[in-house]
């Protein structure tokens, strides 16, 4: 970890000396006015890296806020890993390109260069070479044609004899491949937990950029493999966008679509069932197969077709149970959020089975579900249950959400 860090989660008041530190108001979106707070706030996830100082700001809830000076390069490696999963996904040239998310560092041109290196070694040139000699494969051809032949008896002998050799010649795209990874896991060595290359280049071979990218373009001219192709271009992709000084940026400013994403596939992947309290269980192991939990839509309004409503996790289990499900990225349940009340009436009757309605939130905590809204017996049918609307709220330790995404 960079040695002088300092932490703070989403939502957190920053002092005004870190914000002149890091040049917060120089972006509109790195701080909001809290009203509850009455002052500047932090608005997003993510890293800051300026000089060697660094400024990370974590989800909300990641942890408790008196053991925040406690975080480790694990648990940077784990947010960073989050962000590359769910922008990785995306058909992009590096991070950076989704409205939500911002970096100015080519990553995913670099995993890419990785992963390259993972299967199949630093880049080799492979070329034969024919020359004179005794050991190794003949090449009869070159032989025949330009040895002398010298006839003894009934036999031709052949001097000298050409023989055939591969020879694997270390270019400068394999230099260039050292030095985009070595060069990315040291400036990055608090989150990114790979192996370097063990062999060192001159990095002043790479100082003039424009030269760089000009050779890496004459050769993914003469290159004729598609995954060496590939692998030039995530080069050049690499060398065009790295940063040469200033702020190193990854943020992403909007988690609770992270937050909604990584709920969905815990509920797919751990989901069991609901207790007599209306209460979620999960599995401490992954299904066996994994559950239908997704965005919902119901175009509800008879007069004004386009009006739906979409809870964020919706499914229907084989004995039409209804599961109603929401989640919420903030930081204390609301007495105030009626949508998924609202969800739930109206949605009530859509099949025959039981409904349940749940909201997920995070904690630092350990998992626990409260009663939010049990709507009074003067106000529904007694024989018909499903007319006694509840909503629950369930605080799920976001951490180890984050992780069971992650595997």
């Amino acid at each position: 970890m960079i040695e002088n860090s300092f932490f703070y989660m989403d939502g957190d008041v920053v002092n005004e000396d870190v914000i002149e530190r890091f040049d917060l108001r120089k972006h509109s979106r790195n701080l909001r006015y809290s009203t509850t707070k009455k002052n500047d706030v932090i608005s997003f996830v993510g890293f800051i890296i300026k000089n060697d100082e660094m400024l990370v700001s974590m989800p909300k809830h990641y942890i408790e806020h008196s053991k925040i000076e406690n975080l480790s390069d694990s648990d940077l490696k784990i947010l960073f890993d989050i962000f590359m999963k769910t922008t990785l996904s995306k058909e992009q040239t590096y991070l950076g390109e989704l409205e939500e998310f911002e970096a100015n560092f080519p990553f995913k041109s670099f995993f890419d260069i990785y992963k390259y290196y993972q299967r199949y070694g630093l880049y080799k040139e492979t070329y034969e070479v024919i020359k004179e000699g005794y050991s190794g494969r003949i090449s009869w051809k070159e032989t025949i044609r330009k040895s002398n032949q010298i006839v003894n008896g009934k036999s031709i002998i052949f001097n000298p004899l050409y023989i055939k050799k591969n020879v694997n010649n270390h270019v400068f795209i394999t230099e260039c491949m050292i030095y985009a990874i070595n060069s990315t896991l040291h400036r990055f060595k608090a989150f990114i937990k790979l192996a370097p290359v063990n062999t060192i280049v001159n990095p002043e071979l790479f100082a003039n950029r424009e030269y760089v990218i000009a050779r890496l373009h004459y050769f993914s001219q003469n290159v004729f493999k598609d995954l060496d192709k590939k692998l030039i271009n995530s080069l050049i992709n690499f060398f065009e966008n790295e940063c040469d000084g200033g702020d190193i940026i990854c943020k992403h400013y909007d988690f609770e679509n992270i937050w909604e994403r990584m709920i969905e596939r815990y509920l797919n992947n751990y989901f069991k069932e609901i207790d007599t309290n209306l209460f979620p269980i999960f599995k401490d192991k992954k299904n066996q197969k994994s559950l239908e939990f997704k965005k919902g839509y119901f175009k509800i309004n008879a007069a004004k077709l386009e009006q739906s409503i979409q809870p964020d996790h919706y499914y229907v289990d084989e004995s039409h149970n209804q599961y109603i499900f929401d989640s919420k990225y903030y930081g204390k349940s609301s007495n105030k959020d009626y949508k998924q009340i609202a969800y739930t009436a109206i949605l009530k009757d859509l099949t025959v089975g039981n409904i349940y309605s749940i909201l997920f939130l995070p904690t630092e905590h350990k998992m626990k579900s409260e009663m939010n809204f049990k709507l009074k017996k003067s106000y529904y049918n007694i024989d018909n249950p499903k007319s006694a609307l509840a909503t629950v709220y369930t605080y799920l330790n976001i951490k180890d959400v984050m992780i069971k995404f992650l595997k």
